[in-house]
């Protein structure tokens, strides 16, 4: 008898045979420190990324943790400052001002995400049933561009309008200080600007439902609820779910010029209640316990979300097969008719937008300081250098993040992934992570808004979503030639066009953002275009009644900064997918 031949006398207790040892090997390499010794280049990899998210997130958010328990005082530090147990949240949730505020973010929240996600809805099949894919595609091109106008330019266009003293269209009143007009106004505008993004999801699931069937002639005569309307639903609620992620934050940025203290009643948000507490009061006690609710909340909601997207609408979003609005076939003459009817509407409105902005302002008369009192050409070419250097950080991150998460058995993905999805969930709004920066010297210099550039964690998911609906089967062709094979020969080829187009929006993000250089920088001649804006937008002349600039002034210096961004969405539109812009929804 061989001596690698198994007898019954041989069996186990269990009635299995023992390993033998041409087996042994294989057996070794499955087990938990075999398989961490096959993926190690996955861990040396993740290893710079992940430091950086310890120190400039997690960390942070662990300062936060602590001193939302003591009577932080920035002079005395974390180490000094006197603990107070669980009075700060006592406090918090005792005080009628956090239950009305509670309230507000809950209700706007709510609002927005049904009226976007039912308006995205109808846009996405009446976009879908135009005739012609290079109309189709240059209107979904168009409902894009007010995501890529900067807020506070988009706020700023909003205020113009709707100003007695400064609107084209001769409104003779304030709707925005009117406490009980606030929440609607509101709700409609940041849809306005944002629903550009759900359209487009929707888009890609209809052409990717159109281009499977285009391939399978028994799914030909398919109907049009099944087509279009069936994949542009499961669309739309996922963008809704993925919204309840966030289900205490709200578009900062944008309320932040259209809030006054008339409307707080009705219109105040946690978000804006943390801002005040922390870089207007300096009240950190009143700040840190709402910041950390903030984030239990959220961290719950993402954690549900994360976990029923995968299970119901994945595979709906990331497919094998080109989702482009160009994949869609026509529909008949009645409907391609009622459906260009609408876009056109929504088209009409972008275009009135983009004439506000771009000719409006050179057609009417000068008040005070003129363009350029406001541009600083070198201030302008500097931030577009870091901004694009930090972006090509961030897409090394997001290249190196996600790289792991293509893995299904790798020991730790689990705790990895819930690590990132725990720092997904940590809120914009962060004092802690001012005074890390503080404390390291880097506040008012342009290194602070570089570093701070680095992070994005959706477009983690994303990129790695992309990769395994579209080239998951390649691993076991070719992962006995190991794991640094894959990522250099596999992975990076298979996924640099998404790669690109997450920084272009990475980059987009950082140029339109006025919160990170308002906490981090205060030299008026360091600032940032964007930040100059919003000084002027906010200055008064002595009487304190007059703008110290005209709408004509602002309008052109805000056409001057939304340019970049609207530049990357002209020259970047065919690698924007609807997969990509997946990747902007938790910032809406």
């Amino acid at each position: 008898m061989d001596d690698r031949e198994i007898t019954p006398m041989q069996q186990d207790e269990r009635g299995q045979s023992p390993i033998t040892q041409e087996e042994w090997p294989a057996s070794r390499k499955d087990s938990f420190f075999g398989r961490v010794w096959k993926y190690r280049f996955h861990y040396v990899i993740v290893l710079p990324a992940l430091l950086l998210l310890i120190l400039f997130k997690a960390v942070p958010f662990m300062m936060t943790v602590v001193t939302s328990f003591q009577d932080f005082k920035v002079l005395r530090g974390i180490a000094h400052s006197h603990w107070v147990g669980w009075s700060n949240y006592r406090q918090m949730f005792t005080a009628p001002e956090f239950h009305q505020v509670l309230a507000n973010t809950l209700i706007m929240k709510l609002i927005y995400t049904g009226f976007c996600g039912i308006a995205a809805l109808v846009l996405a099949l009446s976009l879908s049933m135009v005739a012609g894919g290079k109309l189709r595609s240059a209107l979904a091109t168009l409902f894009l561009i007010p995501y890529f106008i900067p807020a506070v330019i988009f706020a700023n266009m909003v205020v113009i309008v709707v100003s007695s003293r400064t609107s084209p269209i001769g409104i003779h009143s304030v709707p925005l200080a009117h406490s009980n007009l606030f929440r609607g106004l509101y709700v409609c505008i940041e849809c306005m600007k944002t629903i550009g993004i759900p359209v487009l999801i929707a888009i890609g699931a209809i052409g990717a439902k159109h281009a499977a069937g285009a391939s399978d002639p028994r799914r030909h005569h398919v109907s049009f609820f099944r087509r279009n309307v069936v994949p542009a639903m499961l669309a739309v609620s996922a963008f809704m779910l993925m919204q309840l992620s966030t289900l205490l934050s709200n578009q900062f940025e944008l309320m932040y010029q259209l809030i006054n203290p008339i409307v707080y009643q009705t219109g105040d948000t946690l978000e804006n209640m943390q801002f005040r507490s922390a870089f207007m009061l300096m009240d950190i006690k009143a700040s840190n316990p709402v910041a950390v609710f903030q984030f239990i909340v959220q961290f719950g909601c993402t954690l549900l979300a994360y976990y029923i997207l995968r299970a119901c609408f994945a595979r709906h979003l990331f497919t094998s097969h080109n989702g482009s609005a160009a994949a869609i076939q026509a529909s008949g003459s009645g409907k391609s008719a009622v459906g260009t009817v609408v876009s056109l509407l929504y088209a009409l409105a972008v275009v009135a937008m983009l004439y506000l902005l771009f000719v409006y302002p050179f057609t009417i008369r000068h008040e005070g300081p003129g363009l350029s009192s406001l541009v600083s050409g070198s201030r302008f070419v500097l931030y577009l250098v870091v901004y694009l250097a930090a972006s090509a950080v961030f897409m090394l991150m997001t290249l190196t993040l996600s790289f792991p998460l293509t893995v299904k058995d790798l020991p730790g993905r689990s705790l990895y992934k819930w690590f990132l999805l725990a720092v997904m969930s940590v809120g914009s709004i962060s004092f802690m992570a001012y005074y890390e920066l503080h404390q390291f010297r880097l506040t008012n210099t342009v290194f602070a808004l570089f570093v701070s550039g680095f992070f994005s964690i959706l477009p983690v998911f994303i990129l790695k979503s992309i990769y395994n609906a579209r080239y998951a089967a390649l691993r076991p062709r070719y992962e006995r030639r190991g794991e640094t094979y894959m990522f250099f020969r596999v992975y990076v080829p298979a996924v640099w066009k998404p790669l690109l187009a997450l920084g272009a929006m990475q980059f987009t993000m950082l140029w339109n953002s006025m919160y990170l250089p308002l906490i981090y920088m205060s030299k008026p001649d360091l600032m940032p275009p964007i930040s100059s804006f919003l000084m002027a937008a906010q200055q008064t002349a002595g009487d304190g009644k007059a703008l110290a600039y005209g709408p004509a002034a602002m309008l052109q210096f805000g056409a001057l900064i939304a340019l970049p961004s609207l530049l990357v969405l002209l020259f970047m539109r065919r690698w924007l997918t609807p997969e990509v812009l997946t990747g902007q929804v938790r910032n809406l």
